[in-house]
């Protein structure tokens, strides 16, 4: 409605500029219409100047002549002068209300821009709360179908959706952390057994070095006593 009084007052402005050109229009028709007057005056002063020559031949006519020119001369000039500066002015006023009318035209436009953009911006407005909605719901059902589970994992608890994911990411860090110490710690251990591995294949070799030399001495021996009772 106020873009609908915007227009409807530009168009008033427009129309009162139109007829105020008319106006100007006619009255530059009535000042050639006077102007028109003034010649034929002239022109009747012309004649009666004639008359006036044919009983007066003894004056100076061509004195007369001149100075009558000049004063035609001038009076067309003034008479020009007054219609320019009217039609000029008349000019300016027009090239004014047009200049109004064009720039109420423009705030209008502005307004219908600014009205079509609130228009869309409401319109994404409305799609984002749809598509928050969605994500929400299928946030409710990701819990619903794993809440045993994230109750087994936060101990029994099932904590508001504001702090689910904060809580979870704590667990998991802690599970981190614990799964971290366990897997060093098993490191540690698996040195110790290698440790103890070695320690074990090199007494192993110890001793079966030490029975090799053990069985080495006992031929020995044995074959020392077998040589003595061969005697």
């Amino acid at each position: 409605i106020s873009n609908e009084n915007e227009l409807k007052t530009a168009w008033n402005c427009y129309m009162d500029a139109n007829d105020r050109w008319k106006n100007a229009e006619a009255q530059k028709q009535a000042k050639l219409e006077i102007k028109s007057g003034i010649l034929k005056r002239i022109e009747e002063k012309d004649n009666e100047r004639d008359s006036f020559e044919l009983q007066n031949s003894h004056v100076n006519l061509s004195h007369i002549d001149e100075r009558e020119k000049n004063m035609r001369i001038e009076v067309e000039r003034k008479t020009n002068q007054l219609a320019e500066r009217e039609f000029e002015s008349n000019i300016r006023q027009k090239q004014s209300d047009l200049y109004s009318i064009e720039q109420k035209i423009k705030a209008v436009n502005r307004e219908k821009d600014i009205m079509a953009a609130d228009s869309e911006d409401r319109v994404k407005l409305s799609l984002k709360k749809a598509e928050l909605e969605n994500h929400k719901k299928k946030h409710k059902k990701i819990v619903d179908e794993y809440k045993d589970r994230i109750r087994g994992v936060l101990k029994g608890r099932l904590p508001p959706d504001k702090d689910l994911k904060r809580e979870i990411t704590q667990v998991l860090r802690s599970i981190g952390m614990e799964f971290d110490d366990l897997n060093t710690k098993s490191r540690e251990a698996e040195k110790e057994v290698n440790m103890l591995q070695n320690k074990i294949e090199e007494v192993n070799n110890n001793l079966s070095k030490y029975r090799k030399d053990m069985e080495c001495k006992y031929c020995s021996q044995l074959e020392k006593v077998i040589h003595f009772r061969s005697f």
